[in-house]
């Protein structure tokens, strides 16, 4: 049976990092960084995250559902660890039609700020790194 209010546990969380980091560029601090992850702090931000993508439907203009997406995106991106890419591997384990952005489509380029914009699939957007 599904979850009546599905989420992601921080085990899980770490689990999806592992995978991702067996495939394309290997970054060894992200999983203690993912494992740092308080364990509300992840079923919250997968609960929000998973909320929004299935509140997503086609009749919505174009801009709405690249808005949500975002919103989704940006509830991981706020973990520890978590990118847009890791954050996407996220959403396509709940919702199979969710596309999986490995790193290598995501364009990352470093601000005095220490930000980091990426452009992906849904435009431009900025996530902090921690």
């Amino acid at each position: 049976a599904e979850k009546q209010d599905p989420f992601i546990t921080k085990d899980e969380l770490v689990e999806i990092v592992r995978w991702k980091l067996g495939r394309g560029k290997f970054r060894p601090r992200l999983e203690q960084l993912a494992a740092s992850n308080h364990p509300e702090e992840v079923e919250q931000a997968s609960r929000q995250a998973f909320q929004i993508i299935t509140s997503i439907e086609e009749k919505q203009s174009e801009s709405s559902q690249v808005g949500a997406a975002i919103r989704a995106l940006s509830k991981l991106t706020d973990l520890k660890g978590i990118g847009p890419a890791t954050a996407s591997a996220v959403l396509s384990v709940f919702d199979s039609s969710w596309p999986f952005m490995a790193d290598e489509v995501c364009i990352y380029r470093y601000r005095s700020d220490g930000l980091y914009s990426w452009c992906a699939l849904f435009g431009p957007r900025t996530v902090s790194v921690r």
